[in-house]
């Protein structure tokens, strides 16, 4: 992507770079392998929606394993594997 990657890696990096610079409140967890994105958007189910199906599209092109998403009202869940 910026940096002239483009895996899960450089994805998920860029991702948290706009959420940084957006001021989205979220959450990083990794342990054993398996990292958790939680973020708080504060924008309401139309845009957990429009998140969780384009998160589920760019893990699927990137072939994430295991990777699960979950959108609630403001509030979406990333979990996958990386290895």
């Amino acid at each position: 992507m910026i940096t002239g990657e483009y895996n899960l890696i450089s994805y998920l990096r860029a991702v948290e770079n706009w959420m940084s610079a957006s001021g989205i409140h979220y959450r990083h967890d990794v342990k054993d392998r398996i990292h958790t994105y939680v973020i708080l958007h504060e924008m309401g189910k139309k845009w957990s929606y429009f998140f969780e199906k384009l998160f589920k599209g760019a893990f699927k092109t990137m072939k994430a394993k295991d990777a699960e998403v979950n959108a609630i009202d403001d509030t979406i869940v990333l979990k996958l594997s990386i290895d």
